[in-house]
């Protein structure tokens, strides 16, 4: 029986050892976790940005809404948003309404081009979003919705938990603050002509006749 020398026999372990540290760094890159979405601060974080949309109900004022953009760089949806509610592009939020509603779930707008979910105004072409795009669960949230050219000014406003449901192709970009207000709850008890659980056009003419930064 042949005895190998003890250097070789502690090379060759060695050999091993550096194999073993090798395959475990390789395994933790593959099972390292997603990386979280930095809201505030972040790159480009731009610093957090409030937002106001006066809501009339048959062209009766009813109350203010105040939203809290997530702003993560120039281009991204909340800036685009700002934009839309100051005019900053030649057109605005102001006289469009809200073209579908799933009562106490959701509520849709924005159609600045047709005020009916058919158009699709976009003022910075390409806009940066979170990735994975950003879905969050609650009442309040604003998401831009996505059309084949890209994200432009329509926008979902959830109204419940279940709102979110109907996120998924979509990414926050906001949320209001006075949750507790009139005009929320107004807006939450909005019904539809379709029923309950399904979306369709608001069962009252709900308009934005006032937006910008405060």
């Amino acid at each position: 029986m042949t005895v190998e020398p003890q250097s070789r026999v502690r090379s060759a372990w060695h050999r091993k050892l550096v194999k073993m540290r090798q395959s475990c760094k390789t395994w933790s890159r593959l099972c390292r976790p997603p990386p979280v979405i930095r809201l505030r601060p972040g790159p480009g974080y731009l610093g957090m940005m409030i937002s106001a949309l006066d809501i009339a109900v048959y062209g009766i004022a009813q109350g203010r809404l105040e939203i809290e953009l997530y702003p993560t760089a120039p281009d991204d949806l909340a800036s685009h948003f700002v934009g839309l509610c100051e005019g900053s592009f030649g057109v605005s939020y102001i006289g469009t309404g809200f073209f579908g509603v799933i009562p106490g779930v959701a509520l849709w707008g924005g159609d600045i081009q047709l005020n009916n979910g058919q158009g699709n105004y976009i003022g910075i072409p390409q806009v940066h979003l979170p990735y994975p795009p950003l879905r969050l669960a609650g009442p309040g949230y604003l998401a831009g919705t996505p059309h084949p050219n890209g994200f432009g000014s329509q926008f979902t406003l959830t109204l419940d938990e279940s709102g979110a449901d109907h996120l998924r192709y979509g990414t926050v970009f906001g949320r209001v603050r006075n949750l507790e207000s009139a005009i929320f709850n107004a807006l939450q008890a909005v019904g539809g002509h379709g029923g309950s659980g399904t979306r369709s056009l608001p069962e009252r003419l709900i308009q934005i006749i006032g937006c910008g930064v405060p």
